[in-house]
């Protein structure tokens, strides 16, 4: 009797470590499936070094520039017309469509994000070059 208690004992370890084992390889599994389906997660970690040190050599007259760039590829304006005193609606005929895409343009060209309160009150060009600078120094910080 004292022989099948210990046989029974033993198996049940036995089947905790497999259950444990089991447990783990499903784990991994999920991890693996996960960064397949999700790749850009693991990509973004991976990058978000790399765009805050770029981001801690810009100042603000390269964030200008760059801003600039956003803005003549997102709504044909010539560079030359460009100022930071330029309305986006009355001076340069941005719309109500076309700004957002300026902004998610500007937030993935800087790795930062523009909440939609803050990206309300923009008016300017300057206030977006003011608002990108700020937040890529924010996150030089982090």
């Amino acid at each position: 009797m004292k022989n099948s208690k210990i046989n029974i004992v033993s198996n049940q370890k036995h089947l905790m470590v497999n259950l444990k084992i089991v447990a783990l390889a499903i784990i991994f599994l999920i991890s693996i499936i996960t960064n397949s389906l999700f790749p850009e997660k693991d990509l973004q970690n991976k990058t978000d070094s790399n765009v805050t040190r770029k981001a801690e050599k810009m100042s603000k007259k390269q964030v200008r520039e760059q801003v600039y760039k956003i803005l003549v590829d997102k709504i044909g304006v010539e560079i030359s017309d460009l100022s930071d005193t330029k309305k986006f609606k009355e001076d340069l005929g941005v719309d109500s469509i076309e700004f957002p895409d300026i902004i998610l343009a500007s937030e993935k060209q800087f790795n930062i994000t523009i909440s939609d309160k803050v990206a309300e009150k923009i008016i300017t060009v300057g206030q977006l070059v003011g608002v990108v600078h700020s937040s890529t120094s924010k996150s030089d910080k982090k």
